[in-house]
């Protein structure tokens, strides 16, 4: 595992194993053979969640696996925390930024419905969490290179 001017691992490398949320460009790879998701998790050297010793963020991983996009403060208030308790508590459980982390979640789980489903893009976009369909995709477009139009048609899946 690499590790940046920090000594900690970069936020690309702290994954979530599940249908939506992977740290990597297929969002489609977490899904098994046979159509089935894997929905362990991974702390950041690889060792799985029940390896993170604080269970408030052991719960806050698997609220973030979910299908709802939650909001930090939504996090926070789920496990009876204040928000910098949580920012503070996760970056030292994980070695990320609980914030730059759920927009990774969000935006991963976004490729994966853009190359899987028939949904529009702004439908997608609200799906994953974000308010405003241009908010979207300026965000695909700084993670992904690319828009998500152009995303969706590199998958082979025709856009509705």
């Amino acid at each position: 595992m690499s590790k940046d001017n920090s000594g900690k691992p970069p936020l690309s490398e702290i994954r979530t194993e599940s249908s939506i949320s992977r740290f990597n460009a297929n969002p489609a790879a977490s899904s098994s053979p046979d159509g089935s998701t894997d929905r362990s998790a991974v702390a950041r050297d690889g060792a799985p969640i029940s390896a993170i010793r604080d269970r408030r963020i052991r719960a806050v991983l698997t609220l973030i696996q979910s299908e709802h996009a939650y909001s930090v403060g939504e996090l926070a208030h789920k496990v009876h925390l204040t928000r910098r308790q949580l920012q503070r508590l996760f970056k030292r459980q994980t070695g990320a930024v609980i914030g730059d982390f759920l927009v990774e979640q969000r935006l991963q789980r976004a490729a994966h419905l853009l190359s899987m489903s028939d949904l529009s893009i702004k439908e997608i976009a609200y799906t994953v969490g974000y308010e405003h369909h241009s908010s979207f995709t300026r965000a695909f477009e700084n993670r992904f290179a690319a828009s998500p139009k152009d995303y969706r048609h590199k998958s082979d899946v025709p856009e509705c």
